[in-house]
């Protein structure tokens, strides 16, 4: 009987298998997105019509996105293949960018020294099979917003340093390139590039002449074009900072920063502890140039996302960024273990053992992702998610009278659809009610809404009428609103829309005086 020879397995096996099962782990939340994606939309279209940036034509521009580099790349797909493609479009441009990250990931892994490139198969495209397996990054893959081009921007990096800190003249230019592309971004995306320079900075009398100045260049470069998108932030809104910040901070710090250590407990459980292993990963591996700037880069938008108090949306968005670098270390902490196990005993148990917590990693991580997600997936073949917003939005067409003006918390697809001047309760788009005192959902200026602003509908989210039970409205900021005199004595509500299976209901209100 011949010998079975063993199969060779080339890279591009790894390759298929890992995007693969990206794709496949993608297309179990396809569909899936928030109202947040039609405000970048709303954007979009307005900048094509000649009105600028601006939400509503004719008032001032105000930075009420969060992403102007998503913003400018579907600006050619809304000229090319018009207002309808957009979402398709994100959807498609954040599938690209997760595809990207995986197998850039695991290159930027193998470029962390001999011991990650001379492993085994398995070992070297292991980051690229367990970013395919990350519930958050796939689901906000498919979202429409720009979480999955900043996670490919974070591991672009992560790649070009390789194993050491040290840059030439040739790649100073595409290091600075890198670090502006993630300031365009997210407005949070600037301090990747300024800690980076600042912890090299420390490093700089043990270089070479030429490393200096490469490293000048990258330096003067990243501050020039940082400087230039300030001015001209400055200059167009008046404003160093997005409104989104000013929408989103405010009230009491110690509050905000439990809500975000909160926030942070529960996404170490949705990614199984990945982050506990990453920290072993640091401690325990070669400390080379992308493994020290994937720990500081973590640490930075764990940081932030504390520092912000943690994330009203779901499934970890503020965390995608962070879970390349996370995945790195976790591999070096693995690969670590394993050395250590097998310089001990050859006894194949104890490396059983080892696969054993892998695999409990991993099923701990889809575990708590599904948990996580359960209640979206099942919104989203329901048609919960989108259905009502799509209807409400229909329906202010049938009864609103041209140029009527309505106001909401939600800004995304009613006034996207609907095309009509549109006051944001909640500041995200509107710079007054954003700057008003207060935490996040809770600004409000009464006086604004009703007598200076005085839209004609307005479009209220509540929990739905139960005989015997208050009325539980979505924000703090709403509940002001509703309960003021000036609101009871002006609109009157005509209708509802039911949402979330008759759980939640959006309430219409009539201008009457």
């Amino acid at each position: 009987m011949s010998e079975l020879k063993p199969i060779s397995v080339r890279p591009w096996h790894h390759l298929t298998v890992g995007l693969s099962l990206a794709v496949i782990h993608m297309l179990f939340y396809l569909g899936w997105s928030m109202d947040d994606p039609h405000i970048t939309f709303r954007y979009v279209e307005n900048v094509v019509r000649g009105d600028g940036f601006v939400f509503n034509p004719g008032e001032a521009p105000v930075e009420g996105y969060s992403n102007f580099l998503w913003l400018l790349l579907l600006l050619p797909c809304r000229l090319l293949l018009g207002p309808d493609s957009l979402m398709p479009c994100a959807q498609i441009l954040g599938v690209l960018c997760a595809l990207a990250t995986g197998p850039l990931l695991a290159l930027a892994w193998q470029r962390t020294g001999p011991p990650a490139k001379d492993a085994a198969p398995l070992w070297r495209w292991l980051p690229l099979h367990l970013w395919a397996l990350s519930g958050p990054a796939m689901l906000w893959a498919v979202g429409g917003l720009e979480t999955p081009l900043v996670a490919l921007l974070v591991t672009w990096t992560l790649w070009g340093l390789g194993e050491r800190w040290d840059t030439d003249l040739r790649r100073a230019p595409l290091l600075a390139l890198v670090f502006t592309l993630l300031a365009l971004a997210r407005p949070e995306g600037a301090m990747y590039g300024l800690a980076f320079f600042a912890v090299t900075v420390w490093g700089l009398r043990r270089r070479g002449t030429g490393q200096i100045r490469a490293w000048l260049l990258a330096l003067g470069l990243f501050l020039l074009a940082l400087i230039a998108y300030t001015a001209w932030r400055w200059w167009v809104f008046d404003s160093l900072l997005p409104n989104t910040y000013h929408a989103k901070m405010g009230g009491a710090l110690f509050p905000r920063l439990g809500r975000g250590t909160a926030h942070l407990g529960d996404l170490i459980l949705l990614t199984g502890g990945l982050p506990i292993l990453a920290w072993l990963g640091l401690w325990a591996w070669r400390r080379s140039a992308a493994v020290r700037a994937a720990a500081l880069f973590a640490a930075l938008q764990i940081l932030f996302l504390v520092w912000v108090g943690g994330d009203w949306m779901p499934a970890g968005r503020f965390l995608v960024p962070a879970i390349p670098c996370l995945l790195l270390l976790g591999t070096a902490g693995l690969r670590r273990s394993w050395d250590g196990i097998c310089s001990v005993t050859e006894k194949r148990g104890v490396r059983d053992l080892l696969i054993l917590v892998l695999m409990i990693w991993v099923g701990l991580s889809l575990f708590g992702e599904r948990q996580a997600t359960r209640e979206l997936v099942r919104l989203l073949r329901a048609g919960e998610l989108h259905g009502p917003l799509i209807e409400a939005a229909i329906w202010i067409e049938q009864h609103a009278e041209p140029g009527d003006t309505f106001a909401g918390e939600e800004a995304g697809i009613i006034p996207y659809l609907t095309e009509r001047q549109f006051l944001d309760l909640l500041g995200i788009v509107d710079a007054h009610l954003a700057h008003q005192p207060g935490d996040l959902h809770s600004k409000m200026d009464v006086d604004y809404v009703v007598n200076q602003w005085r839209p004609d509908w307005v479009l209220l989210l509540s929990t739905h009428d139960v005989e015997g039970e208050p009325i539980r409205w979505h924000s703090p900021a709403t509940e002001i609103l509703v309960g003021s005199e000036a609101f009871q004595s002006h609109y009157t509500e005509v209708h509802q829309i039911p949402r979330l299976w008759g759980t939640q209901v959006t309430r219409i209100y009539r201008r009457s005086g």
